[in-house]
């Protein structure tokens, strides 16, 4: 199944304005989403990818680009709704414990940047020619595809949306 959701292309008053959660969602989120959907091939959205040949490092720097971007929206929420009684890391711990989607982006996120990933065991990063081996490079396309859709969908004036 192709990922088919029509996103305009911003301006550059769009890009330079990124005033609200909703455009940042808009113009930095979802296309990195769609630049990493574009550059592998998924036949559905539970699948690994298949990545073409000679590709490996751009396609898991899309990736990472894709999931720490997705990571950021909490952030942007938070600055845009000033919730005063409540500092950044309750607010993105309630959003987490409220929604799987947004638990699972922030968990696949710290893990890369704490570079940590499934047994919990720390590993150094991976030198760039280990990279390009696809078995040392975990993807959850799954979960770009559920947070892309979630958030594609999001409305903000829905109070507690998330």
């Amino acid at each position: 199944m192709r990922i088919s959701i029509s996103v305009s292309k911003p301006t550059i008053d769009d890009v330079v304005v990124l005033h609200s959660a909703q455009r940042y969602i808009t113009w930095v989120a979802l296309e990195n989403c769609m630049e990493y959907f574009g550059s592998v091939q998924c036949i559905g959205s539970n699948t690994e990818p298949i990545i073409p040949q000679g590709q490996h490092l751009l396609v898991f720097r899309r990736f990472l680009n894709a999931i720490e971007s997705l990571n950021n929206i909490p952030d942007y929420i938070f600055h845009e709704e000033n919730p005063g009684n409540i500092c950044l890391d309750d607010f993105r711990s309630k959003m987490i414990e409220g929604n799987t989607v947004i638990r699972k982006v922030s968990e696949i996120a710290n893990a890369y940047k704490h570079r940590i990933r499934g047994s919990g065991k720390k590993k150094p990063f991976q030198p760039k020619t280990e990279l390009l081996s696809a078995k040392e490079i975990k993807y959850d396309h799954a979960t770009i595809y559920e947070a892309f859709k979630y958030w594609s969908e999001y409305d903000p004036k829905k109070k507690n949306a998330f």
